[in-house]
């Protein structure tokens, strides 16, 4: 009976490269797992406008609009009146501002209010919250989302889970004087 001898050098070699493999197949595991919850992220690009108010450059399943006005980047856009989810959807906002006014004239941002929140209320206090981007601190508690406040020619995003109670939710920009001019809408969350 002829007993073989692996040398420790063989046994190295092959340990290092099962661990590598290993190591490849969980990165490519991880990456699959993103590239899948990404794709189960609905994302909703929104326009913020010179004339107060949230707008849309297409209309779109689960989306109800109003009028169709001319955007300030020149291109037609539809008023946004309310976003239709599920419970414990994933969302992502992506708000855009293409105005030319000055960012201390006609910024915007998209906040997420808490269903029994008073919009006013949140409106009033943040837009005085200069400093803080616009979301006064002592209504945060109010908020679910929001994202930074966007001046001309740029964006921000926010992610987040939609509510799993049903019912209403208002969206409101708490930039001075854009919610009393009707910059708002409705996140409506049904099964």
């Amino acid at each position: 009976m002829k007993i073989r001898i692996i040398k420790k050098e063989v046994i190295m070699k092959s340990l290092k490269s099962f661990a590598k493999t290993l190591t490849l197949f969980i990165i490519l595991l991880f990456a699959g797992l993103s590239v899948v919850y990404a794709q189960n992220v609905r994302t909703l690009n929104i326009i913020g406008t010179n004339q107060m108010k949230f707008t849309i450059s297409q209309k779109e399943s689960g989306v109800t609009v109003g009028k169709k006005v001319k955007g300030d980047n020149g291109k037609p856009q539809y008023i946004l009146k309310s976003i239709e989810a599920r419970p414990g959807q994933k969302m992502k906002v992506i708000l855009h501002n293409y105005s030319k006014l000055p960012a201390n004239a006609m910024s915007h941002d998209w906040v997420l209010l808490k269903m029994n929140a008073n919009p006013m209320e949140v409106a009033n206090k943040s837009s005085q919250a200069r400093k803080n981007g616009y979301i006064a601190p002592d209504v945060k508690d109010n908020i679910i989302a929001h994202t930074g406040i966007v001046s001309g020619g740029n964006s921000d995003s926010v992610t987040f889970t939609v509510p799993a109670k049903t019912g209403k939710y208002e969206f409101i920009c708490t930039f001075p004087g854009h919610y009393a001019a009707g910059m708002k809408g409705k996140l409506i969350v049904k099964k």
